[in-house]
């Protein structure tokens, strides 16, 4: 695993008072982290500060964002998008949390740069339109039916069925070899995508 990249620290918005720290401080195992909108919106810049022009629509409440980098300022780097997020307002000492991350064990073992890939799109294919409650609930769900199918493959994996999951081409012969971990995560990489094929107003 690895942290969050590190970056080049943004000027405090007060200019003094608070001490750099950078915000993500666990091991990241794919060297991306999900986070999720917890306020009413989050606006996407194009560097990490306030008065840079913002990307796209708001990110509205529920929606998930993927960060590769920070800084020590409580921004986030999006990872396959552009742009910066603040994920944590600092004022004088008064934190608030934007960007809450996603405590979920299920995490370590999805595809969490498919997961990215499938949201980048969704928000390509609305353009300037935000995304909407009902876009944000397919989004999560399409990430739920993906698990599930991951983990009935896995276990007809288990069960001996390697010559039909290759044959059906969810895994290649060199990838049996993987870790458990590792074959779950593919296998959930090509659910999703299976998956995303019944979003297409969508993506």
């Amino acid at each position: 695993g690895e942290m969050l990249r590190p970056v080049m620290a943004s000027v405090a918005p007060d200019g003094e008072g608070l001490e750099p720290r950078t915000l993500l401080v666990d091991c990241q195992p794919q060297g991306i982290v999900c986070l999720e909108v917890v306020v009413e919106k989050a606006s996407v810049r194009s560097a990490n500060r306030l008065e840079a022009p913002a990307l796209g629509a708001p990110r509205a409440a529920g929606e998930l964002i993927f960060a590769q980098a920070q800084d020590y300022n409580g921004w986030v780097q999006l990872a396959g998008e552009p742009g910066w997020a603040l994920a944590e307002e600092r004022w004088r000492g008064h934190d608030r949390v934007l960007l809450a991350v996603r405590e979920d064990r299920a995490l370590r073992h999805m595809d969490l740069w498919a997961v990215a890939a499938l949201w980048a799109a969704a928000r390509h294919r609305r353009g300037v339109a935000p995304l909407s409650a009902d876009d944000i609930d397919a989004l999560k769900c399409a990430e739920r039916t993906a698990t599930a199918l991951a983990w009935e493959l896995l276990a007809q994996l288990s069960a001996g069925g390697a010559a039909d999951l290759v044959a059906d081409g969810l895994l290649e012969e060199g990838e049996l070899d993987l870790s458990q971990v590792e074959i779950l995560r593919l296998l959930f990489a090509r659910s999703l995508e299976q998956v995303a094929v019944g979003l297409d107003e969508l993506v």
